[in-house]
């Protein structure tokens, strides 16, 4: 198997995160979007599914991490606030909207 940090440069993301969105690959697809966000290869699509990952993992403290990294120039933070409120994880929201002053 080729190593996620090859394949951000080998295939589109869309393809590779199609392949292992099932249950018992998540935390590959988890594994691969930040490794997009760590090199700052991400459309608002990836941050979307890196933060639906997190909420189907139930990976607050992942959560958190994100929030406290994240900002408006990163991130649709409107965006990532509306998932978060609609997946019941309203405090973390709230953390996200602070740190970027939405009301």
């Amino acid at each position: 198997m080729v190593p996620n940090s090859l394949t951000t440069s080998l295939f589109p993301s869309a393809n590779t995160a199609n392949s292992v969105l099932d249950g018992s690959r998540l935390h590959q697809l988890t594994s691969y979007l930040e490794l997009l966000h760590r090199r700052q290869l991400t459309i608002d699509e990836h941050t979307t599914l890196l933060l639906t990952a997190y909420i189907k993992l139930s990976a607050e403290d992942k959560l958190d991490e994100f929030v406290a990294k994240a900002s408006s120039t990163t991130i649709d933070v409107d965006k990532a606030i509306e998932l978060l409120r609609s997946a019941g994880y309203g405090k973390v929201a709230a953390r996200l909207a602070l740190a970027n002053q939405k009301g």
